[in-house]
């Protein structure tokens, strides 16, 4: 009976560890992307579904990867806040959320082996014949914003930022993220919800808008 014990106490520290190994690594993304598994993207295979962001948000999430990154504590915060994309033909990983993260991750002031989200793929459309045909797929899963700063639009996909240092900055996402962080609303499993309340408040003409 001793040695059952010993043996299962064994087994069940084996089992702990691979667990602990899996879900603190994941295998590089490359196409064909592993759909609904996970990988970890170089910052640079990463583009953008939205034409702007808030730069407040991106502001402070930038000091918060820095001290995460020095307290060495940023590995393990990207293990567990995965970034859903989907895979497209030009080989590039298009995600559909966290555009703040992974904008504040490029910004900030830490080695670039660390810029590394994890991404959860969440279908791969890598082998569709065209860029074009990509845009349709994504536009029919409501997976993009394609309003400019301005709150104007749509525009067409086909001018997205190729890099994710380009998203403008929008004032009024920037207020609906200060809204939302105060309390003003739930956040919600709701495609560009922040962009949503955003409009709504730039109808009200809330953010001063300086004048030339």
């Amino acid at each position: 009976m001793a040695r059952l014990v010993a043996v299962v106490a064994v087994a069940v520290g084996l089992a702990a560890a691979v667990s602990c190994a899996s879900a603190h690594s994941s295998d590089k993304c490359q196409a064909p992307f592993p759909v609904g598994d996970s990988c970890t993207a170089d910052i640079d295979q990463i583009r953008a579904t939205q034409f702007v962001v808030g730069d407040l948000e991106i502001a402070c999430k930038v000091g918060h990867y820095e001290a995460l990154d020095a307290a060495g504590k940023l590995d393990d915060y990207l293990s567990k806040n995965h970034v859903p994309a989907y895979g497209a033909p030009d080989g590039n990983l298009y995600i559909v959320d966290h555009h703040h993260q992974c904008r504040a991750l490029l910004d900030a002031n830490i080695k670039s082996s660390a810029k590394k989200p994890v991404i959860d793929v969440k279908d791969d459309y890598s082998s569709l014949p065209s860029m074009d045909a990509f845009w349709v797929r994504m536009l029919a899963g409501q997976n993009l914003w394609l309003y400019g700063s301005d709150g104007k639009g749509p525009l067409s996909p086909s001018l997205l930022p190729t890099d994710l240092s380009r998203m403008a900055n929008d004032p009024y996402r920037s207020l609906a993220w200060l809204v939302r962080s105060a309390g003003g609303y739930a956040k919600l499993d709701v495609p560009f919800q922040d962009f949503a309340f955003a409009q709504v408040f730039r109808q009200s003409n809330l953010v001063p808008v300086p004048v030339p």
